[in-house]
């Protein structure tokens, strides 16, 4: 077995099941049969299935004899054709399994069965168990091209970067250009939605950008500039709404906490036990300092006598609570 495919390797591909299978079928010198010990178990499982797969596939020549061995072997027949295809669902399958999604999750994202996604990760892009592994992902994964820099057109590389350090939903952002999408139920929403959706493209263009554009003596200062420029409207536009949306929040908190409710009303949901409730069906009007010195659970002047005042007690008032 070629060391390049050694498990000790640090620098072992992401396909380096696929390559053992393909040298034992091609009959490459010095190609080691699968080994359990060398390869792990699921090494050698795989090893195996891939390299019977190579030699029915190599002997199907029809499109009938491919398309029974898709019913043999669907798993590793369509993760082979997705990996041969140069269509960027399979880059989207690697970025996904970067950013930790699972077998489902990516099958039902991709239109094709979990078993696919699993034979896909096992074969071309086995990431599974090193994923926490962070620098061997950055630099035999993704590459090294993200410290020479990358560029636009390898929005796969992209993918990848984002979705490992951010998550699948930023993937879903980057493939499909809309960051938070805001469906229109009636004609009055589109205009709202139509805002949202141009500043949040021009924070995901200025986010690629800040991954993509070099910096030399003729960028530096361009892009120093953009900066400032940027944190500036951040602090008038974003920060002010979030700082707003933080003070309502914490008024909103406040008064869920307060120990009095206001003109007789309990929140729905809530029962309320205060000192303050003892007085609700009392002939007293507590000013504003007694609810406050309540509030906190510190006496009142007379407290005792306060409480014992009531309305009086009519015949109407007797059958209309008998009613209620």
């Amino acid at each position: 077995m070629s060391l390049e495919y050694a498990a000790q390797n640090p620098f072992r591909p992401a396909d380096w099941r696929w390559q053992r299978a393909t040298a034992l079928f091609e009959g490459t010198p010095g190609a080691m049969a699968a080994n359990r010990r060398l390869d792990g178990p699921d090494g050698f499982t795989w090893i195996n299935t891939a390299l019977r797969f190579l030699r029915e596939y190599n002997t199907a020549r029809t499109e009938t004899a491919r398309a029974r061995l898709s019913e043999r072997r669907p798993g590793l027949f369509w993760a082979y054709w997705i990996w041969r295809s140069t269509n960027p669902l399979k880059h989207v399958i690697e970025a996904q399994l970067l950013a930790r999604s699972s077998a489902y999750s990516i099958g039902y994202r991709c239109n094709t069965a979990p078993d696919v996604i699993n034979a896909y990760e096992a074969m071309f892009f086995n990431v599974n168990d090193k994923i926490q592994h962070r620098s061997y992902i950055l630099n035999c994964v993704i590459g090294p091209a993200i410290h020479r820099g990358l560029t636009e057109r390898e929005y796969d590389l992209l993918w990848k970067l984002y979705g490992y350090f951010l998550g699948p939903a930023i993937v879903d952002a980057l493939e499909g250009k809309f960051a938070n999408p805001t469906w229109c139920g009636t004609p009055t929403a589109v205009g709202a939605a139509v805002m949202d959706d141009a500043i949040s493209t021009l924070k995901l263009k200025a986010a690629i950008a800040t991954k993509t554009v070099k910096v030399d003596q003729y960028t530096q200062l361009a892009i120093m500039d953009a900066f400032t420029k940027f944190v500036e409207i951040e602090r008038t536009t974003d920060s002010a709404g979030k700082a707003q949306e933080q003070i309502l929040d914490h008024i909103s908190a406040m008064m869920t906490t307060l120990p009095f409710n206001v003109g007789g009303r309990v929140a729905r949901g809530l029962t309320l036990n205060s000192p303050v409730d003892a007085f609700e069906k009392t002939a007293i009007e507590l000013n504003y300092e007694e609810v406050l010195r309540l509030s906190v659970r510190q006496p009142i002047a007379h407290q005792q006598i306060l409480q014992r005042l009531t309305f009086p007690v009519t015949q109407s008032t007797q059958l209309l609570e008998g009613a209620q």
